[in-house]
């Protein structure tokens, strides 16, 4: 979680709330919740980016017993992501992408986006 900062704010769309708030809740949740899933890892679908956002098309496997399509959108500051939105897909399959996929350990993705804007 290095790449995020000290203040880093979290939502699930459309929820209004924060999920998550400050770099310690985020590694908790992370720490407790996703990266002891021993069959996480996630498929980056597409990537976009626009001025200080990032916004991954993403396929996570090993949360549900189906993948699941999300999409995460990074705001990205000098000193770190400081924001981050995250909208699930349809349950019932796979959204669709016209890119091929970039399959990415979990673990390894989440600070891709800091490294990628300069």
């Amino acid at each position: 979680v290095r790449e995020y900062t000290d203040d880093v704010t979290a939502w699930r769309l459309p929820d209004a709330q924060p999920v998550l708030v400050g770099k310690p809740a985020f590694a908790e949740h992370y720490r407790s919740q996703r990266f002891n899933l021993p069959g996480l890892h996630a498929q980056v679908l597409n990537r976009m980016v626009f001025g200080n956002k990032v916004i991954d098309h993403e396929r996570v496997f090993g949360v549900q017993p189906a993948p699941m399509d999300v999409a995460a959108i990074y705001e990205v500051t000098p000193a770190g992501i400081s924001r981050v939105w995250f909208v699930s897909g349809d349950q019932g399959g796979p959204a669709r992408s016209a890119t091929a996929a970039i399959d990415t350990p979990a673990a390894g993705r989440y600070g891709a986006p800091a490294a990628r804007i300069g």
